[in-house]
Formats: C-alpha cells, sequence, structure tokens
C-alpha cells in the first residue's frame, strides 16, 4: 500500500526528489554568487573592486553567504542524500522521515555557523572582505570541521550503501561481473552526489594549482548533479513527457473549442441571415 501511494504520488512531491531538488538549489544558488561576485569584486576593472579594498561590509556579507553558508548548505543536503539513501536501502521506513527536519537542519545550521563564524570574523580577523581563509585556525575550523565531518559520514554511509547495493544483487551467481559493473557504476555516480571529491580540496590553500582544481571541482559538480538526477532520468523524462502531453491536450482542447464556438456562430449568423430573407 505504502509503495503504491509513493508510486502514485507527483514526482515532484516525492521525498527523495524534494532532496535531489533542495541539493540543487544550494548548487545553484552557489554558483550564481559565485559568478556575481567574481564580476563585480574580483576581476580587473570590477565596480566594486574598491569595496574589497575598503573590507566594505557588502561584500564581507556576500562573501560570507557564498562562501560559508552556502558551501555548508551543500554539504549538509549531500549529508541529507546519504542518509535519506542509506535509510531507503535498508528499510521502507525512510519515505515516512519529515522532511522538515532535513530542511531544518541542512539550511537551519549552516545559517547559524556562519552567523558565529562571520561574528568571530569580525572580532579577530576583519581584513580583505573575508575573500581568503582567516589566518586564525581555530577561526576557520568552525567551517571546516562540519564540512569534514560529513564528507566522513558520506564516506562510511557510501561503503554501507555499496555493501547493500551487491547483497541485493548477487542473486545469479551467473551474473556476478555484471553485478560488481553496476555496483562501480552505482559508486562513480555517488561520488558527486555525496561530495567525496571534496575530501581532496577541502581546505584551500593558496597554492594556484589547487585553487584551479577546487574551481573545476566546484564548477561541475553541479553540472554531474544535474545530469544523474534530471538530464539521464527515466521519471524526469517521463514527467518531462507527461506534462508535454498535458500541455498539447490542453492546447488541441482549447482549438477544438474554439472551432466549435465559430461553427456556432457561423450557423447562427446563416440562420439570421435565411431569417430575414424569408421575410423580405
Amino acid at each position: 500500500m505504502e509503495e503504491r501511494t509513493v508510486a502514485s504520488t507527483p514526482m515532484r512531491h516525492q521525498p527523495m526528489f524534494i532532496v535531489h531538488r533542495h541539493l540543487l538549489t544550494s548548487l545553484l544558488f552557489s554558483g550564481l554568487v559565485y559568478l556575481f561576485n567574481c564580476f563585480f569584486y574580483i576581476v580587473d576593472g570590477a565596480p566594486g573592486d574598491r569595496l574589497i579594498f575598503a573590507n566594505h561590509i557588502s561584500c564581507r556579507l556576500l562573501f560570507l553567504i557564498q562562501l560559508r553558508f552556502l558551501r555548508l548548505a551543500t554539504f549538509s543536503w549531500m549529508l541529507a542524500e546519504g542518509v535519506y539513501l542509506f535509510r531507503l536501502l535498508r528499510s521502507d521506513s525512510a519515505e515516512g522521515d519529515r522532511l522538515v527536519v532535513y530542511k531544518l537542519l541542512c539550511w537551519g545550521v549552516p545559517a547559524v555557523i556562519a552567523v558565529v563564524y562571520g561574528i568571530l570574523r569580525e572580532s579577530f580577523d576583519n581584513k580583505g572582505c573575508w575573500v581568503s581563509p582567516s589566518v586564525i585556525a581555530w577561526i576557520e575550523s568552525t567551517i571546516i570541521i562540519p564540512c569534514i565531518l560529513a564528507l566522513c559520514v558520506n564516506v562510511v554511509l557510501m561503503s554501507w550503501i555499496l555493501y547493500i547495493l551487491v547483497k541485493k544483487l548477487r542473486h545469479d551467481p551467473h551474473l556476478e561481473r555484471i553485478q560488481y559493473n553496476k555496483a562501480v557504476r552505482a559508486a562513480i555516480i555517488l561520488i558527486p552526489v555525496f561530495g567525496l571529491q571534496f575530501l581532496f580540496t577541502i581546505y584551500r590553500l593558496p597554492d594556484l594549482t589547487h585553487q584551479v582544481i577546487n574551481l573545476i571541482l566546484d564548477g561541475l559538480q553541479g553540472c554531474a548533479v544535474s545530469i544523474i538526477f534530471c538530464y539521464t532520468n527515466k521519471s524526469v523524462w517521463d514527467a518531462a513527457r507527461k506534462w508535454w502531453k498535458g500541455v498539447c491536450d490542453s492546447r488541441s482542447v482549447k482549438a477544438d473549442i474554439r472551432a466549435r464556438m465559430s461553427i456556432q456562430q457561423e450557423t447562427k449568423i446563416a440562420l439570421i441571415d435565411q431569417h430575414n430573407n424569408s421575410i423580405n
């Protein structure tokens, strides 16, 4: 009964897709704020470059949102993906999870941590519009430690998930190679979803090569997650086809109604003309 209820629920209201949507939203806003900050503050001749040198509150706030709040929110939703998928594979109980708890934790906790970071940075290391990591390690640890914890938990969850998948796939011993290929593909897919690539770049070093690699991984994660969740997802394509069919059917019905109304109007005019001619 519960499976039927979930299957009959519109895709946008299904819990798993809601978690996906929030992860994609955090990645989207992170990318948009990054682009704005780059073009408004960082590039040569940017209109806000003087604000950087003046350590203006506007740039401090925007870089706090981009580099701390949205980054923490992204890591939080990557952790939510891992927790939800793990619970879903172990049992069907995850379908009854209250997503309001996920939303409060994955948006609220990063906001609180970012505010605390901002207060500490304002008090002890208030320079450079907070573009670079703080030179005071314990201040920067308020951002780094939660991210590392989220990644470590996701590493453990991914190991358990792959173990569960292999167990579920090992029903036919003649298909062992295919089963392990499926497990490998699942692992590759889960890497960008769980953010495990950030294990190599979680701490932003001043080295140029490290910064370039970090930017590439940051930029490609949203693209990879979008491809996995949207562009190659059969459920998404089915929903899109269903929506387009509904649009076409609606247009067809409206066109049919207009045609009938036009015929009725022409018939009415013809009857009136016929009546007038008979009188004359």
